[in-house]
């Protein structure tokens, strides 16, 4: 393949944003289904269709929405790396929350006890989503994070320094876990919280 070819061939890649479709269904609930296009070994490109939840679940398309966002992230790991990289690190979050703490523990490849999988959900929600959900991965600076951590610490919040590692440790996994996938660089310098003592 020539130079010219190949980047013609990566220009055609772009980030897909899919699409959310309510669907009636001849019994039952209707369902939301996320859409998008896949790419095949043979280059072919043929819809793909999942449902994400009935309308009971996701009363609202705003909610089946963010419920997509961990597939949206998935039919996207093959995108060239600089596109990837504008995800935040809600959806980062919402992956790694899919592949590692809401699939079967028997099938897991690294298992987790229930308690562990609670804790670091519940820590996720509770601290970490609200304060880093909306800003991309490649912009999360090691100091920020560390003066936020120090921030836990004092007034109003008073976090004991365990729960502040924890959460630390949390914020770490799932950096990693975007190593893992191919989302973030596989070197060191990915991992903002490296620098953390």
């Amino acid at each position: 393949m020539s130079l010219e070819s190949e980047e013609t061939e990566l220009s055609k890649t772009r980030y897909q944003q899919g699409s959310i479709r309510r669907l009636k269904r001849r019994k039952g609930t209707d369902v939301w289904v996320f859409r998008w296009r896949n790419t095949h070994a043979n280059g072919s490109r043929k819809e793909t269709t999942r449902v994400i939840g009935t309308v009971l679940e996701y009363r609202t398309k705003a909610a089946a929405v963010k419920a997509a966002e961990a597939l949206r992230i998935n039919i996207n790991s093959t995108t060239p790396r600089p596109s990837v990289l504008g995800m935040t690190f809600g959806e980062l979050a919402d992956h790694y929350m899919a592949k590692e703490l809401d699939v079967d523990q028997d099938e897991a490849k690294k298992t987790k006890a229930y308690s562990t999988i609670e804790a670091n959900r519940r820590y996720l929600q509770r601290w970490i989503v609200p304060r880093w959900g909306l800003v991309s991965v490649s912009e999360m600076e090691p100091i920020a994070i560390e003066d936020w951590l120090g921030l836990l610490g004092r007034e109003p919040y008073k976090l004991a320094n365990g729960t502040r590692l924890k959460i630390r440790n949390i914020m770490s996994a799932v950096f990693r876990h975007g190593m893992r996938y191919g989302f973030l660089p596989r070197e060191a310098e990915a991992n903002p919280l490296r620098y953390q003592p």
